[in-house]
């Protein structure tokens, strides 16, 4: 379901680009650098095989 957010949000770049003429504002392109990267961290941080217990 998240994939699809992501794609959906550059697509709109997209479109707007070619339709319009709008270029993202650096400050858009930041916040959106960091909405993708708090998603990966989730999906590594789910991903990631915990170590077992030292003795």
């Amino acid at each position: 379901m998240a994939a699809s957010s992501y794609s959906s949000v550059l697509l709109s770049v997209l479109f707007g680009y070619l339709f319009w003429h709008e270029i993202p504002l650096p400050t858009a392109w930041l916040g959106g650098g960091l909405i993708v990267l708090g998603g990966l961290l989730l999906v590594r941080s789910r991903f990631r095989v915990s170590a077992p217990p030292a003795a």
